[in-house]
Protein backbone atom coordinates (compact mmCIF):
# COMPACT_ATOMS: atom_id res chain seq x y z
CA UNK A 1 0.00 0.00 0.00
CA UNK A 2 1.55 3.73 -1.13
CA UNK A 3 0.84 6.29 1.87
CA UNK A 4 1.35 9.73 0.87
CA UNK A 5 3.04 10.75 3.95
CA UNK A 6 3.43 14.44 3.05
CA UNK A 7 -0.34 14.66 1.92
CA UNK A 8 -1.27 13.39 5.25
CA UNK A 9 0.59 15.26 7.29
CA UNK A 10 -0.32 18.92 5.16
CA UNK A 11 -4.04 17.68 5.94
CA UNK A 12 -3.17 17.38 9.88
CA UNK A 13 -1.23 20.78 9.75
CA UNK A 14 -4.55 22.52 8.12
CA UNK A 15 -7.24 20.75 9.92
CA UNK A 16 -5.15 21.65 13.31
CA UNK A 17 -6.12 25.63 13.60
CA UNK A 18 -6.17 25.81 17.24
CA UNK A 19 -2.74 24.11 17.52
CA UNK A 20 0.65 25.61 16.02
CA UNK A 21 2.23 21.97 15.02
CA UNK A 22 5.25 22.40 12.01
CA UNK A 23 5.19 20.15 9.20
CA UNK A 24 8.05 17.91 10.53
CA UNK A 25 6.07 17.09 13.63
CA UNK A 26 2.88 16.00 11.76
CA UNK A 27 4.72 13.91 9.52
CA UNK A 28 6.25 12.46 12.42
CA UNK A 29 2.35 11.88 14.26
CA UNK A 30 0.93 10.38 10.50
CA UNK A 31 4.57 8.17 10.40
CA UNK A 32 4.02 7.14 14.31
CA UNK A 33 -0.18 6.28 13.83
CA UNK A 34 0.53 4.53 10.82
CA UNK A 35 2.80 2.74 12.65
CA UNK A 36 0.91 2.38 15.69
CA UNK A 37 3.41 4.00 17.82
CA UNK A 38 2.27 4.68 21.25
CA UNK A 39 5.30 5.93 22.95
CA UNK A 40 7.66 8.48 21.53
CA UNK A 41 10.99 9.98 22.69
CA UNK A 42 11.07 13.98 22.05
CA UNK A 43 11.55 17.43 23.91
CA UNK A 44 8.42 19.01 23.76
CA UNK A 45 5.01 18.61 24.58
CA UNK A 46 3.45 19.05 21.01
CA UNK A 47 3.35 14.90 21.13
CA UNK A 48 2.01 14.37 24.75
CA UNK A 49 -0.92 17.15 22.85
CA UNK A 50 -1.93 14.44 20.43
CA UNK A 51 -2.13 11.70 22.62
CA UNK A 52 1.79 10.54 22.51
CA UNK A 53 3.31 9.36 25.61
CA UNK A 54 6.55 11.06 25.61
CA UNK A 55 9.58 10.31 26.91
CA UNK A 56 11.94 12.30 28.69
CA UNK A 57 8.91 14.71 28.78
Amino acid sequence: MLVFIDTSAWIAVTVKKDQCFSIVDCTSFVIAKKLKVDEVFAFDEDFATMKFVVHPY
